[in-house]
């Protein structure tokens, strides 16, 4: 969903600790994302997990209704392998190829075939002088293409950096409407 798909006052609601819980904790990983997933499969494999990394997913097994396992291709082959749980990062669209459109309920999949791409750039600033001096995330309205920003050394202090300041900030690079299948385009 684009950020001019939806009234401002679902955005409040979504971090207002009224609304979802709100957003009292946020920040950035220190070394990168990667962290978060290597600490992810640390656990795993102190629970007797495998972690493969490198191993795209062929296939989703659904038996039954049921989801049973993947297929993957490892070391150019494909490897049948079995699994109680899935967490997909794919995207819905992806997912649904993957398992079969037959897989899913017609609602199900009436949703996902509406979906529209809501592409986004993040840009990360690095300057020898406080670019914004505030804490915390912003929200950016009358830019044409900047949405949010966060001016990470005040409000995460602890990161690494190599200049004095550093800026994080989200733009769209096009209205989502543009990127979509349609011939219509919007300025």
């Amino acid at each position: 969903m684009n950020d001019f798909e939806y009234p401002a006052s679902h955005w409040f609601t979504y971090v207002s600790g009224s609304g979802q819980g709100g957003m009292p904790y946020h920040g950035l990983s220190p070394l990168g994302n990667v962290q978060n997933a290597n600490a992810l499969a640390e656990v795993v494999a102190q629970n007797g997990g495998d972690v493969w990394t490198n191993t795209p997913v062929e296939r989703i097994l659904i038996k039954d209704g049921l989801f049973t396992g993947l297929v993957v291709r490892r070391d150019d082959r494909e490897v049948e392998v079995s699994a109680k749980l899935l967490v997909s990062d794919l995207g819905p669209r992806k997912t649904v190829d993957l398992a079969g459109r037959e897989n899913f309920d017609p609602d199900y999949l009436k949703q996902v075939d509406a979906l529209r791409p809501a592409p986004i750039v993040a840009n990360v600033i690095a300057s020898d002088k406080l670019l914004v001096d505030v804490p915390g995330g912003l929200l950016i309205v009358g830019a044409k293409r900047i949405v949010a920003g966060m001016p990470v050394t005040k409000t995460c202090p602890s990161l690494p950096r190599r200049a004095s300041t550093c800026w994080w900030s989200g733009a769209r690079p096009l209205p989502a409407c543009t990127m979509s299948t349609s011939k219509k385009r919007h300025g």
